[in-house]
């Protein structure tokens, strides 16, 4: 069943976009290690992604098989387990686009693009509560909020692209940021092969209750007004603790701010060998527990 979905109904954007002042973009860079490569670009456009473009093109598996589908050519919630295929363009002039209440499901997009209302306003696609939901293979393009993960379980999102306008944001005086995907209080997800640019936060993952996450062979570009590539920190109202023991692999951060930052209370959470290209800084970890391998790292400039 799919439900329509009213802007009144929708969770406020303003209330998820807030960044703590605890959480990213504080405290002090690391510096470089053994692990790491720095050193200055030959340019400050943003980088071919071809080699890893090829690691994260669609591609199909034992579930790609979409027939019987229950077609979706309206924005709305779903609120029954099953397969459902985005059957054409949908453009959203208020609230959120596609809502997943119910587990179960696989959400294909079929190639189609959802169009939001435009300045920083609106989500896109948010997996609210369910377990074990896929979303795949479509574009979303002027969203405050391309993808949202609340307290969801086991979910997959891959193979989306996710196009911002490279906005001005200045979260501390409340000009929130436009994000690409961003996960509350969330675990076990798995976030995959997606296209993300022109977004001022790329992946955002947030709360105590977040953990044992796979974010990995994502490409991630910035703009002029890019500020941060990854960020880790708490939830709005859940305290200082952040997310644990997740896992953030093989990504490509460029034209951000600060590519990726933990705050003080995210911990044991692993960074291996993503390719940042930064503005200011590589990388922030608050906390000092978070582990750091195998990035490489070049500043460039704005």
């Amino acid at each position: 069943m799919i439900r329509r979905v009213s802007g009144a109904g929708a969770i406020p954007l303003a209330a998820l976009l807030i960044l703590s002042a605890a959480g990213c973009g504080g405290g002090h860079p690391m510096s470089a290690g053994p692990d790491v490569v720095t050193g200055p670009s030959a340019g400050g456009g943003a980088p071919s992604s071809g080699g890893v473009l090829a690691d994260v093109t669609a591609r199909a598996d034992a579930d790609e098989s979409n027939a019987g589908a229950r077609p979706i050519d309206s924005p709305g919630t779903i609120a029954e387990p099953g397969d459902y295929q985005l059957t054409r363009d949908l453009t959203v002039t208020d609230g959120d686009g596609l809502v997943v209440q119910a587990s179960g499901v696989r959400l294909r997009l079929g190639g189609h693009t959802l169009t939001g209302p435009g300045n920083k306003a609106g989500r896109a696609i948010v997996i609210d509560g369910a377990h074990d939901v896929l979303v795949s293979g479509g574009r979303i393009r002027r969203f405050g909020l391309g993808v949202a993960v609340l307290g969801a379980h086991g979910c997959r999102v891959r193979d989306v692209v996710i196009e911002g306008g490279d906005e001005t944001a200045d979260p501390a005086n409340g000009n929130p940021p436009q994000i690409g995907v961003m996960l509350v209080n969330s675990d076990e997800n798995v976030i995959a092969g997606n296209r993300l640019r022109d977004v001022n936060l790329g992946l955002f993952v947030r709360g105590g209750e977040s953990r044992d996450n796979l974010l990995h062979h994502n490409v991630v570009l910035g703009g002029q007004h890019g500020l941060l590539g990854v960020c880790y920190n708490p939830a709005p109202s859940g305290g200082p603790a952040g997310p644990r023991g997740d896992r953030v692999l093989e990504n490509l951060l460029s034209r951000f701010g600060v590519g990726l930052s933990a705050s003080a209370g995210s911990e044991a959470n692993r960074f291996a060998g993503n390719t940042i290209r930064y503005f200011d800084v590589a990388w922030v970890d608050q906390n000092g527990a978070n582990v750091f391998r195998h990035n490489r790292a070049v500043q460039i400039p704005r």
